[in-house]
């Protein structure tokens, strides 16, 4: 396994190299020291926050006439990656969450992290969307159905129903993928 250490500026240049269109979400990397096939562990450092992280792939793809790797995650891995991201990313994700039992409670709010199965929103009201309240999260090319699992302050913990999305955030990494 080749070891790599791999600079970003902040966070949202971390967003500008995700690629989530791989089933468990990748990185693009302008690299030419890599073959398709290699086994590959990153240790990602934000400069920014001095943030970092290790992650593990497989390079899926590799574009010799533009110096890009294309590098698969590991399961897990690309939720803490996104996780590292978000938490320095100078962009604030902006969504509406609704509630499906009381359709006058609607607020704006921030996207802190997201994962396969679910993502953690910070919202305005301390007392809004207890836990087990059937939520809506929706923004610019994603709609997720969901439940508030679990809320401490102003975070709250929704996890999405497999039954609407059974890829969990496939539409939110698709939109992640617009901030590139």
């Amino acid at each position: 396994m080749k070891k790599l250490s791999i600079n970003f500026r902040d966070g949202r240049e971390v967003l500008k190299s995700y690629w989530g269109y791989l089933s468990g979400g990748g990185l693009v990397l302008e690299r030419q020291d890599l073959r398709e096939g290699q086994s590959v562990m990153l240790n990602l450092v934000i400069e920014q926050s001095h943030l970092a992280q290790s992650v593990c792939g497989t390079v899926v793809r590799r574009h010799p006439s533009r110096d890009e790797s294309i590098v698969a995650l590991e399961p897990g891995d690309s939720r803490r990656l996104l996780q590292v991201a978000l938490a320095d990313a100078d962009v604030d994700v902006v969504a509406e969450l609704s509630d499906f039992d009381h359709a006058e409670d609607s607020c704006q709010v921030r996207l802190v992290n997201v994962s396969e199965t679910g993502c953690c929103v910070r919202v305005d009201d301390e007392h809004a969307f207890p836990v087990g309240s059937d939520v809506e999260l929706s923004g610019p090319g994603f709609d997720i159905v969901g439940c508030v699992v679990w809320a401490v302050g102003s975070d709250r913990g929704v996890m999405f129903s497999a039954d609407e999305d059974p890829n969990g955030s496939g539409q939110l990494s698709l939109y992640l993928d617009t901030l590139r």
